[in-house]
């Protein structure tokens, strides 16, 4: 679903302030990609380990936020050169919010990142922006094996 109104994103350095909004945005995002994929049981671990904290805990001081109104609604971080965690609250979608924060990550050093075989959406994403699959291997998303693929950015 695309936001049709206008509106101004800015662009800034995630803030202790942002974990109760990050953790939400990364437990959104993180049902809508795995849910459906994995079993019952690595759904319940996400969500009763605070899979999504824990995630916005270990990556706060690398994650970029985009705002709107001051409301996070989207993110990414990059460390070491591997980008991670880029969400877009549904809302945004489709407005280039994704593709400015890839940007910035990539022109910050960002030449790596993981995504799932089976989020095709994703995939097509990174491809049409020159991102290339470059191997293969399996991950273990709460207790669920899961095919994924290592992309790096070609042009």
């Amino acid at each position: 679903m695309r936001c049709h109104e206008n509106f101004d994103c800015l662009f800034r350095p995630a803030l202790p302030a942002d974990f109760d909004h990050l953790r939400d945005l990364a437990s959104r995002c993180w049902m809508e990609i795995y849910e459906r994929q994995v079993s019952a049981e690595s759904v319940r671990r996400f969500q009763s380990e605070d899979g999504a904290g824990d995630y916005v805990g270990e990556f706060l001081p690398s994650i970029q936020v985009a705002t709107v109104s001051e409301e996070v609604i989207g993110m990414i971080s990059l460390t070491h050169g591997y980008i991670t965690g880029l969400y877009v609250d549904r809302r945004y979608r489709g407005n280039l919010i994704g593709t400015s924060l890839l940007h910035n990550a990539r022109l910050d050093g960002g030449y790596l990142l993981d995504v799932s075989a089976n989020n095709r959406r994703a995939i097509a994403f990174y491809e049409r922006r020159g991102w290339q699959r470059v191997s293969t291997f399996d991950e273990d998303v709460f207790g669920t094996r899961m095919k994924a693929f290592t992309l790096a950015r070609t042009r």
